[in-house]
């Protein structure tokens, strides 16, 4: 008896010593920080952030650890085994920030997730840099579109929302546009937004504009209209609804949508549950959007103004 309690006790101090336990992965990915992001500094208190998110990229039931960086300034991307060993480390110099966040989503439809990484630095908390990567022959590849200044290939999206614009599973990417403030210090957009599409693998601008873009949810309670409006160039435009708000998300079936105070959708254009309904508008100077959904609590819709 004694030497089977001595024994159990011997076992549990072994398996108490590090070397007997597992790496949590934010151990792994701790250990895994870039050397070229390492610098010591004057204070000797080097600033260091990182953010991950675990997937079986490889479809090997192992998954791997996406883990985003930065010192401060610069910042890296990689892609790393529970073993600790890093398989995707792509030199970006442009990556920057003083911390970041992680987005794994299926944009393409192919049943694996892309990686959108948004990295915050000097131009506001909420206005990132934006960055999106697939996993391609085992290797991160930037499939983001990027413009080329001096030595660096800057990227052109900053606030972005992925949108199923034409029902097929394919996320167009929303990219929206900068803000400027008038003369009443009003924030207003510098310019249109921009939608990309997926063209050989790749994100590249489409001929298509928006003025306006918005996701709407219902709330719980009885339903109410949320009222919106924005200025546009007057003209010819297309209203798009696009029947669910989130990808995976809950889509609606009753809602009435006015524009400029004429109902352009009622609740019959949402039964059957309708991928996406384009319905052709004329935009004035000002314009008014009002939409009141009548589905169960936490379905929702995106609504766009394109031109």
């Amino acid at each position: 008896m004694r030497a089977s309690r001595r024994m159990l006790i011997m076992l549990l101090l072994t398996c108490a010593l590090p070397a007997c336990g597992q790496l949590s992965d934010a151990q792994i990915v701790d250990n895994a920080f870039p050397g070229e992001l390492i610098d010591s500094g004057d204070s000797g208190t080097p600033y260091r952030f990182s953010t991950f998110e675990a997937a079986d990229l490889n479809r090997a039931g192992e998954p791997l650890l996406v883990a985003l960086y930065t010192n401060g300034t610069r910042a890296a991307i990689s892609v790393i085994t529970r073993g600790g060993s890093v398989l995707s480390h792509p030199d970006l110099r442009s990556l920057k920030g003083y911390k970041g966040e992680l987005e794994l989503l299926d944009l393409d439809g192919d049943g694996l997730p892309e990686i959108i990484a948004r990295l915050y630095s000097g131009h506001g908390p909420v206005i990132p840099d934006t960055w999106i990567f697939a996993w391609r022959n085992k290797q991160l590849t930037l499939i983001s579109p990027t413009q080329r200044v001096r030595a660096l290939d800057i990227t052109l999206l900053s606030q972005i929302a992925p949108v199923d614009l034409d029902g097929t599973g394919k996320l167009a990417i929303l990219a929206f546009p900068g803000v400027r403030r008038d003369d009443d210090d009003n924030v207003v957009p510098d310019g249109d937004g921009v939608i990309y599409g997926l063209s050989n693998g790749r994100y590249t601008a489409t001929l298509q504009h928006f003025v306006f873009a918005q996701a709407f949810f219902r709330r719980p309670g009885e339903p109410k209209a949320v009222v919106s409006t924005f200025k546009a160039t007057p003209g010819d435009a297309t209203l798009k609804i696009v029947n669910r708000a989130a990808v995976g998300g809950l889509p609606v079936d009753s809602a009435q949508v006015l524009f400029n105070g004429t109902t352009v959708a009622g609740p019959s254009a949402f039964k059957p549950q309708t991928a996406v309904i384009a319905i052709p508008i004329h935009l004035g100077a000002d314009n008014q959007l009002s939409v009141e959904l009548r589905s169960k609590p936490g379905s929702g819709l995106w609504i766009l103004v394109a031109k």
